[in-house]
């Protein structure tokens, strides 16, 4: 087994990855970037890796059958909500889930793939259980796993990914824990995540300079 410290001689400071589609911005500029429009969000259902605890981060990992049962009874959670569009990362897990939310409100909602809503690449890390992921204070701390995505660049591709996306209310974002936090990050909210499948509605403020409220559907 891989010891504590060849892991930690792993993590390597940032820009290790290609940050040329998404310009980098400071977390506060990221911040204005983030319109004021309210959506709804869920995070994919549960997988075997998420079962075994490992860090699955870009590798594409299918649902397994509890996954598939979180993702039918939270669309029922997301009936008659006004669901115009429902717009999801190309990963597997996420592309499922929002196939099975589509087919309980109906198939005329447009479903549409995203690749920046995919999770945060972990690199070298990834398939490995995940009390071997660096913690976050580290991680924005300028600490990236080899061949991973950095702080820097993950916030500002979820950032500009959200911008836009965000061209009228009730969208239904299906994505990914790490996306999770760093919306909540963005939108500086205690940073926060979230179980396999909960859906969550972000309330937009009436203006800037003021809260968004974000809470799960029950």
């Amino acid at each position: 087994m891989t010891s504590i410290e060849a892991l930690k001689e792993e993590v390597v400071m940032e820009n290790t990855e290609n940050t040329a589609d998404f310009p980098s911005l400071s977390l506060a500029e990221a911040q204005l970037k983030l319109p004021l429009i309210s959506f709804y969000f869920i995070r994919h259902g549960e997988t075997d890796w998420n079962k075994d605890h490992r860090i699955m981060g870009q590798t594409d990992i299918p649902l397994n059958e509890t996954g598939r049962a979180q993702a039918y009874k939270a669309a029922l959670l997301l009936k008659n909500k006004g669901i115009k569009k429902i717009i999801a990362s190309p990963l597997r897990r996420t592309k499922e889930t929002a196939e099975i939310i589509q087919k309980v409100l109906g198939e005329d909602i447009p479903l549409f793939l995203d690749p920046g809503l995919m999770e945060c690449n972990w690199g070298s890390l990834e398939g490995r259980v995940n009390n071997h992921l660096p913690s976050l204070h580290e991680w924005a701390l300028g600490k990236t796993p080899k061949g991973g995505e950095s702080v820097t660049h993950f916030i500002t591709r979820i950032s500009t990914t959200m911008d836009h996306l965000l061209t009228q209310k009730n969208i239904l974002i299906v994505s990914h824990g790490g996306v999770f936090w760093g919306l909540t990050e963005l939108l500086e909210h205690h940073p926060e995540k979230t179980e396999n499948a909960i859906p969550y509605y972000f309330r937009a403020p009436p203006k800037e300079n003021m809260p968004w409220f974000i809470y799960p559907l029950e």
